[in-house]
């Protein structure tokens, strides 16, 4: 019983473990078919995302994943002509998809190779490929692939101007389209026909081709093949030398690629405007578009093309007397981009020059252009000898062509590699920069902290030292008893007197003391240790010394102020200019509240303060006084003094806090 639910429980793990694979693996696939159809991602960062799946699908062993994105990445590779990468891909995942019998992969792989046969012009490798390709779909089962096979063979036969067989082929592919009722296969099958026939030079079987695919792709609103079958039928009319026909065709071509942002097929449609416009003697026009297509096909890297719109541009210049554009045209037209251009398009650039040099008296420099034009025609005549010849070359050529694929390969590795280190070395400074900035900002932060602290234990050191002094200076002796004798001689006098100077004194002592906890406190506060202080010293001085204290804007409440400041600055004041003053004299505070801050103000009208400034004894009253004032308020705060024999004045100002 146990060994039932034990296999049960195995078979129910291996399928749930197959579903969840195949969810992945289908997710994948997905992902590379969103990438390949997105037009905002480049080329590159396609292959990059594209080389991610891959390694993905490699790490959970799914193999379909891995070949469709080797795939994919072979499709972007042919279209950037990296036909070394391709071939790459080609040699590593065909062995797999063969052993596999993944058909459709197999017939993917099949025709990028022979793509790229054909670029190599290799013609006993092409028909080798074909061979292959005809028995991958010999049974006939999957009926799409097995048309979209013989297309592939029929344009590949077509490539070698071997047009019967392109033909046969062309047909089938259209019979079994249509049979399953596939337009847009019917559609390029029609194509295909039709180019064959224009080989062929019959024209007009070729319009009734294309003109069947145009009706076609209209039906289904596919615009993009519509525009090539126009530009086609707008061939063939061109050819038989229907210029208003194939004007019309051309032009509806032109606008439909521009309205689709289709450069290729501006271009190409462009190029034949050119020439006809050239054929009506309408200058400036063929001028236009030639000038435009030539900029497109330099833009998509065409040189075929290129060429072939320089070659035309070259004969309008010169009909336009431009010969310095025309000259400019001609330089940059190098010998590998004649030599590799088709006969065709060589023979009309020869000609071109001919006329070109003749016209401006260069009688020898167009002799040789002639002479290279007539070889030209001659070069026709060689042409299948030198294919057979060719065919023996491709086949000594072909190690030496491995040997450099695989130093190319390496070459890009190291490249590659290269890219790679620089991108490492370059991330690796910016860390260190970033890290040299915090470690620069936290050193100056640091710093400042520094510099704050410093000096906030200087201010409390200062003030700590101001009122320790304070504190002993007032409970000095002498002060104490002179004190308690002006109270003792109010006992016999007026005991009440006695009393209230007894109290004055008490809380001036206890005012003193709880300024010890802190280097500010309220106005108020000071107010009244001043108050407590003057009182005392009228007792002791038999009312010889008047006070007032005055306030403009100013609640004593509501302001924070220094400990024992203004004490100091009355308790000079009394001390050098009022007590030595057998008259006694007047003390006047005036605290006024001004912008952002308070105006104190200390006057008397004794024989005026000692110019040192000299506080009990000590010489440091003002000097200590101002640099309070400096380090609790730094550069804003203000202090004043004015002496005279009629008294002495001082003034300070403090910001609101």
């Amino acid at each position: 019983m146990a060994l039932k639910l034990l296999k049960y429980i195995l078979i129910v793990f291996v399928i749930s473990s197959n579903i969840f694979a195949n969810d992945a693996q289908d997710e994948l696939i997905k992902k590379i078919e969103q990438i390949k159809k997105d037009p905002a991602i480049s080329p590159d960062q396609k292959v990059l995302q594209l080389l991610s799946i891959k390694k993905q699908g490699e790490v959970l062993r799914e193999t379909r994943v891995e070949i469709a994105a080797s795939c994919a990445i072979l499709d972007i590779y042919i279209n950037l002509r990296r036909f070394n990468e391709a071939k790459k891909i080609i040699e590593d995942y065909l062995p797999i998809a063969n052993k596999l019998k993944l058909k459709k992969e197999q017939y993917f792989l099949l025709r990028a190779k022979l793509n790229i046969t054909k670029t190599d012009k290799d013609v006993t490798e092409s028909e080798k490929i074909i061979k292959r390709l005809e028995k991958l779909v010999a049974s006939q089962e999957d009926r799409e692939l097995y048309a979209s096979v013989n297309l592939d063979i029929a344009q590949a036969y077509a490539y070698y101007n071997k047009l019967k067989e392109s033909l046969r082929f062309a047909y089938e592919a259209l019979r079994v389209f249509e049979e399953m009722n596939n337009k847009k296969g019917a559609s390029v099958a029609l194509n295909t026909i039709g180019n064959a026939y224009i080989d062929l030079r019959e024209y007009e079987k070729a319009i009734a081709e294309f003109k069947i695919a145009l009706n076609i792709a209209n039906e289904m609103g596919d615009r993009f093949s519509a525009a090539i079958y126009q530009s086609n039928i707008g061939n063939c009319y061109f050819s038989l030398g229907d210029d208003k026909k194939s004007l019309s065709y051309f032009l509806q071509s032109y606008e439909s690629s521009k309205e689709m942002n289709d450069d290729a097929g501006m271009a190409y449609s462009g190029k034949y405007l050119g020439a006809i416009y050239l054929q009506m003697n309408q200058l400036d026009t063929a001028q236009e578009y030639y000038e435009h297509a030539y900029h497109i096909y330099e833009k998509l890297g065409d040189r075929e093309g290129r060429f072939e719109a320089a070659v035309s541009l070259f004969s309008v210049y010169s009909r336009l007397n431009m010969d310095k554009k025309a000259e400019e045209i001609v330089s940059r037209l190098d010998e590998p981009t004649v030599d590799h251009a088709r006969t065709s398009a060589r023979q009309e650039y020869y000609k071109a020059r001919y006329a070109h040099e003749k016209k401006r008296g260069n009688f020898k420099t167009a002799l040789k252009f002639l002479e290279l034009h007539l070889e030209e025609f001659g070069e026709r005549a060689k042409q299948q000898r030198d294919e057979t010849v060719q065919e023996l070359i491709v086949k000594f050529e072909t190690d030496r062509k491995e040997i450099e694929n695989k130093l190319l390969q390496k070459d890009n590795a190291i490249a590659v590699e290269r890219m790679l280190k620089k991108e490492k070395e370059a991330k690796i400074l910016v860390v260190l920069l970033i890290c040299s900035c915090l470690v620069f900002v936290t050193i100056i932060v640091l710093i400042r902290i520094s510099i704050r602290k410093t000096k906030l234990l200087h201010v409390e050191r200062l003030n700590s030292e101001i009122r320790s002094r304070s504190l002993v200076d007032q409970m000095r002796p002498h002060f104490l008893f002179n004190s308690l004798n002006a109270i003792s001689n109010l006992v016999y006098d007026s005991s009440e007197k006695a009393s209230e100077a007894i109290y004055k004194l008490a809380d001036l002592y206890r005012l003193i003391l709880e300024s010890t906890n802190s280097h500010t406190w309220k106005l108020s506060q000071e107010i009244r240790l001043v108050e407590d202080y003057l009182e005392l010293q009228i007792i002791r001085f038999n009312e010889r010394i008047k006070y007032s204290i005055e306030y403009e804007n100013a609640d004593p409440e509501k302001i924070e102020f220094p400990c024992l400041m203004l004490h100091t600055l009355v308790e000079n004041s009394f001390k050098h200019a009022l007590s030595l003053n057998i008259n006694g004299g007047y003390i006047s505070i005036k605290i006024s509240a001004s912008s952002g801050g308070y105006l104190i103000t200390v006057e008397d009208s004794g024989s005026g303060y000692a110019a040192t400034g000299e506080v009990m004894g000590t010489g440091t009253g003002l000097e200590n006084t101002r640099k309070r004032l400096l380090n609790m308020y730094g550069k804003k705060s203000r202090f004043s003094t004015n002496f005279s024999s009629q008294g002495s004045k001082v003034s300070f100002w403090i910001s609101r806090k």
